[in-house]
């Protein structure tokens, strides 16, 4: 499966431009409704409190992995906080799915980018699943044909300057990232192909391939040249389309 990390390892963003995504990341607090969001950067870490077990892992990974494992440790910490959940007691790991591991009756999300860490979460009586993504770098072009359908490429190709196409491409990136993990990671394989879009005005319609009863919307708003989106699959819904 095609990531951020496959396409580009940018820098950390420094102290006063992270401010500055900080500012706007905010901003989209009052747009996410009954969903827990939670923020952390690096510039955090002084003042996090983590489990013993999760900083144990951390020591063990690359100074880049480290930052993102336990800046979204702090992330979902909050989130959960936000959404007026309880704080775990176990050790908040990561799943098969690559999503935090929490006690069940939470639906939870995590993404990362340039040292800022993001998450959702809810009780899962309210969503069965959760997803978010934050892309703070702009992809290749060449990178269209990894991930788009013909379709979405036609769309890409409409846009109207060079720098709406490339917001176009990181937006639908981003996206398929959000709606692949707020789905059963047997619905949508390894490609980000699998994943459909319709775009909007605000926001995609995305589906799995062959699987349109499983349509969710996957909102999206500009993070300064970045972007943020996030979906929700309601409760009673399975995130594998059964139930």
């Amino acid at each position: 499966m095609l990531t951020s990390e496959d396409l580009s390892a940018p820098a950390e963003l420094d102290r006063g431009a992270t401010e500055q995504v900080m500012c706007a990341l905010r901003a989209v607090r009052p747009a996410l409704g009954g969903l827990g969001y939670g923020l952390a950067t690096r510039w955090d870490h002084a003042f996090a409190e983590w489990h013993p077990t999760e900083f144990r892992l951390a020591s063990r990974m690359s100074p880049r992995r480290r930052s993102d494992f336990l800046g979204g440790r702090t992330a979902v910490r909050r989130a959960l906080a936000d959404a007026r959940l309880p704080q775990p007691i176990e050790p908040i790991l990561i799943g098969d799915d690559g999503q935090p591991c929490l006690p069940a009756g939470v639906a939870a999300s995590i993404s990362h980018s340039r040292g800022i860490a993001i998450a959702l979460a809810a009780p899962a009586d309210r969503f069965s699943a959760v997803g978010v993504d934050v892309e703070l770098s702009g992809l290749p072009g060449e990178a269209a044909h990894l991930l788009l359908t013909e379709p979405e490429r036609a769309w890409l190709d409409g846009g109207r300057s060079p720098g709406q196409r490339e917001h176009r491409l990181l937006a639908a990136f981003s996206a398929k990232e959000s709606a692949r993990k707020a789905l059963d990671r047997a619905l949508v394989g390894r490609s980000l192909r699998q994943i459909h879009l319709i775009p909007g005005s605000d926001s995609f319609i995305a589906w799995p391939r062959d699987r349109r009863d499983m349509r969710l919307r996957v909102w999206v708003r500009p993070i300064g040249t970045g972007v943020l989106t996030w979906t929700a699959v309601p409760a009673g819904r399975s995130r594998s389309g059964s139930g």
